[in-house]
């Protein structure tokens, strides 16, 4: 049975959005670099998802992290912050648990630790719908809030749905900014459909 996440117009409007989108052919080689690290990394993300006894697919997790971290395996998955600490940038705090070793908090510990904060462990099912849904709300919803609003560059940078503008900082927007990152959604693309050649 699956559970609507939110009004069938929006679910519509990912599905929409998602069908008609185009990858900018100047960002092919960036975007298959970047699938190419996350699945590099499978098995941990894997073993996270196993842990917390949930089918959080194991490329939801690793889109995360390449937007916040570049897999670097060395800052939080929450925002980037040092593995060393609890983080300082939103959400502040986190984990909310110890570190089990004194040198800082595994990759590990900060996933199970951003699932549970977020509730990725109670979705019943993850379409595709659904995965847009939460990977755009993971950043925030932001850009829907904007005068003009835009379609978020942390989905859909280097496709045609962006062109440009960012926060460049919590809560202050650069209408000029173009966000360089590879967007969530061609490489969900990339790391979901076989056709492409990388799963």
């Amino acid at each position: 049975m699956s559970v609507l996440f939110a009004s069938q117009r929006t679910i519509d409007k990912y599905q929409k959005l998602w069908d008609l989108m185009r990858i900018d052919p100047k960002k092919v080689q960036q975007i298959i670099n970047d699938a190419k690290t996350i699945i590099k990394y499978r098995r941990r993300f894997e073993n996270v998802t196993n842990v917390i006894g949930n089918k959080v697919p194991w490329y939801f997790i690793g889109i995360i992290y390449m937007r916040e971290d570049g897999c670097t395996f060395k800052g939080h998955i929450h925002n980037g912050n040092s593995l060393r600490k609890r983080t300082y940038d939103v959400p502040a705090g986190r984990p909310l648990k110890n570190p089990a070793s004194p040198s800082g908090y595994t990759f590990e510990e900060s996933a199970i630790d951003l699932i549970q904060l977020k509730g990725w462990d109670k979705v019943p099912q993850w379409s595709m719908p659904a995965l847009l849904y939460y990977l755009e709300a993971n950043n925030g919803f932001g850009y829907r809030r904007l005068k003009q609003s835009i379609n978020t560059p942390y989905l859909w940078s280097g496709t045609q749905h962006y062109q440009k503008g960012k926060f460049d900082s919590d809560g202050h927007y650069n209408d000029k900014l173009i966000d360089a990152q590879t967007g969530a959604a061609p490489l969900l693309k990339y790391l979901t459909d076989k056709t492409l050649g990388l799963v």
